[in-house]
């Protein structure tokens, strides 16, 4: 009897790995979307409202800021990439 709890059991972990996974993802194009965002916002602000002067003072956060933003924008397009190809691989893998 406890042989046919266990396939219910791997299902049942199976289904929450893949929540998990699809909750990970998610909270990543979030964070990925709020960088892409903030950098927009701050070229806007930085544009039409910061007078010059202070831009020269802020020049260096400012590009540290959009250096670190694109960097969090492009892990994710990497890794969205990455994880593709690896589960691409996987499928032909299975299908042969």
């Amino acid at each position: 009897m406890t042989d046919l709890n266990l396939p219910i059991k791997n299902s049942e972990q199976e289904k929450a790995e893949l929540d998990q996974e699809i909750d990970t993802w998610k909270n990543r194009r979030k964070m990925a979307w709020l960088a892409l965002i903030s950098i927009i916002i701050i070229t806007l602000i930085s544009f039409f409202i910061i007078p010059i002067e202070k831009l020269k003072v802020l020049d260096s956060v400012i590009q540290w800021y959009f250096t670190i933003m694109g960097g969090i924008v492009a892990s994710y397009f990497g890794t969205v990439l990455f994880d593709d190809k690896w589960k691409r691989d996987k499928k032909d893998d299975d299908d042969k």
